[in-house]
């Protein structure tokens, strides 16, 4: 537990140099997986587990493609425990982190990723709908933003590109309602106008 609770305290960290911070996180965090294990302690194992994936993902030094891929590895083995009937929000979580660290991955097949990307926060939002506002108003924005970055990837299927561009259209809107009944007036118009430049972006396909 004490060595858990160090690898959190230096990955929030913001003093001394960000890298540092997050490779002593990384140590703290598999130090305590020695001990946490998943057959003994799965709660803790694979909460820890979550935890050193964020901070693989947040990590700015050594090989980016490296450190997204043991974050992924992370954030996986983590739904061995966390099961979407057992722990939905755990659960959603570690989908929303997937999400984030495939849409981010530089290695590998670009659109793949992205459609993994895709995937992943579909499946969070299943369960983020009736948690907390916020959540759902990120992950929506997440989502949009890997349909858009797979719209802007060559390819001859046109139908492809509506459908992800439709679906990056929905999310913004489903945002900017979010952030309308949260009162983030500003937020609310900027996903507002990036609705109306998708919509306007699909009349053109």
């Amino acid at each position: 537990m004490a060595q858990a609770k160090l690898g959190d305290a230096y990955g929030k960290l913001l003093t001394g140099d960000r890298g540092e911070n997050l490779k002593r996180s990384i140590a703290f965090f598999e130090a305590a997986l020695r001990v946490y294990t998943e057959r003994e302690f799965p709660l803790d194992w694979a909460k820890t587990l979550n935890n050193l994936g964020n901070a693989y993902r947040d990590l700015t030094t050594g090989n980016g493609g490296e450190n997204l891929n043991h974050a992924i590895e992370c954030y996986e083995a983590t739904l061995r425990v966390f099961t979407e009937r057992e722990f939905p929000f755990n659960w959603a979580t570690a989908h929303s982190n997937l999400g984030i660290a495939y849409g981010d991955l530089p290695i590998g097949q670009r659109r793949e990723n992205l459609e993994r990307s895709v995937i992943s926060f579909e499946a969070a939002l299943r369960v983020l709908k009736d948690g907390d506002p916020l959540d759902w108003v990120g992950t929506n924005e997440n989502l949009a933003r890997a349909c858009l970055l797979l719209t802007q990837i060559p390819d001859t299927d046109m139908e492809k590109i509506r459908k992800y561009a439709t679906l990056a259209a929905a999310s913004l809107e489903t945002a900017a309602r979010g952030y309308q009944a949260a009162g983030l007036e500003s937020q609310a118009r900027n996903a507002q106008e990036r609705v109306a430049l998708v919509k306007a972006a699909l009349d053109q396909i």
